[in-house]
């Protein structure tokens, strides 16, 4: 890697000469409209109908999801919180996830979006359903598992339990199923959305009727995908590489013109993207408070605060802006908190360390923000970038 090369380094410099506020969360804007639109380019260079929902979970800083919504993706939400954090952001396009969802954050959805789907996630979510007394149609999708799903057959109900829940939905008036969801996280290509998306096709045509097939209005093959690599300028030796997302759509769109159209010929593939999108555009900035040894720094946050992820074994790479370098140091890098699990990596790129030098860990918005907690120290700020 070269440091010189590295393009992000222009704001971060714009940036500490307007006072080197540490510890904090960079919210670099300019990155994920890159991302989004890139995404968006993808889909329209396809045949096949796909309407993107930005997985509020992965990122929720409230500036993230107006950029997103302002570029003209839907808002993915998990919880009645998240919902409530959609309604800021004016979204007309909303789905609602996830288990256990209560009967007042339902109407809620129902009440303050004009597009707004629930993906049901069981029997007991559509009596709840039930319950709610409105004059507007409620339409509603169904979360499914398969043997395909693995650790997320918890959610949703058994693809074999589709019809029995159909036949249900078609007793109430006021509430219309229009959708299937399915979902497998940390994906690196197309092969199990394919995969899923031919077992549904299958169930779905050997029990229901094709006048029934035809009501059938999208299928959510949710998130899940890793980010592509980390950038053509950085290319971290722990980076997971993952399909392009040029030739993912690409792959979406030609089972679909070969197995889906001719039986699902006005289907819309929705798609719930969320790492993809926010990984690249938060970055934390830290400053050396203290140095015990030759191999043990003392930054100035600490890894809970920044929702340090359970995945992760560390962060990398680690840059330290006032010395940079091309090479790397061995040094334990300890966070500010009294733990002993406080670690942000095992190696800096510097070329010396003192104490207030400015240290940047790029590309660190999925899962981190949204994660982040107050143990010992206070959450992490975020400045914006422009």
């Amino acid at each position: 890697m070269k440091i010189q090369d590295f393009k992000l380094l222009l704001p971060f410099k714009k940036y500490l000469e307007k006072g080197n506020l540490t510890p904090v969360f960079l919210f670099e804007k300019r990155i994920l409209i890159q991302k989004g639109k890139e995404y968006l380019s993808a889909i329209k260079k396809q045949k096949a109908k796909v309407k993107p929902f930005y997985a509020i979970k992965s990122n929720d800083y409230l500036g993230v999801l107006k950029t997103l919504v302002g570029l003209g993706f839907g808002l993915d939400a998990s919880s009645g919180r998240e919902l409530r954090l959609a309604k800021k952001t004016n979204a007309n396009d909303v789905i609602f996830t996830g288990p256990s969802k209560t009967e007042e954050d339902i109407f809620f959805g129902l009440k303050n979006f004009r597009n707004f789907i629930i993906n049901v996630d069981s029997f007991e979510e559509l009596e709840k359903i039930k319950k709610i007394n409105l004059k507007k149609q409620i339409h509603i999708g169904v979360r499914i598992n398969t043997k395909l799903q693995g650790p997320w057959k918890r959610f949703g109900i058994p693809l074999n339990s589709l019809k029995k829940f159909s036949l249900e939905v078609k007793k109430e008036k006021n509430i219309k199923l229009i959708g299937i969801q399915f979902h497998n996280s940390w994906n690196q290509s197309s092969r199990i959305y394919i995969q899923t998306l031919r077992i549904l096709k299958n169930y779905l045509l050997k029990n229901f009727l094709a006048s029934e097939i035809k009501d059938l209005e999208f299928i959510d093959i949710g998130g899940g995908l890793y980010s592509n690599k980390i950038e053509k300028y950085l290319k971290a030796k722990d980076a997971i590489q993952s399909q392009d997302i040029n030739l993912f759509f690409k792959d979406i769109n030609n089972f679909y013109q070969k197995n889906l159209k001719e039986d699902f010929p006005d289907l819309v593939i929705f798609t719930e993207p969320g790492r993809w999108l926010s990984t690249h555009c938060f970055h934390i900035l830290l400053k050396v408070s203290d140095i015990k040894d030759k191999k043990s720094i003392i930054l100035d946050g600490g890894t809970d605060n920044f929702g340090f992820s359970t995945e992760k074994k560390y962060y990398y790479p680690v840059l330290n802006l006032s010395h940079p370098s091309n090479k790397e140091k061995k040094v334990i890098l300890c966070g500010s908190l009294c733990s002993v699990y406080d670690s942000w990596g095992y190696s800096i790129f510097a070329s010396k360390i003192k104490i207030g030098d400015i240290i940047l860990i790029p590309f660190q918005g999925a899962y981190t923000y949204s994660l982040a907690s107050d143990f010992i120290e206070p959450l992490a700020n975020v400045i914006e970038l422009k």
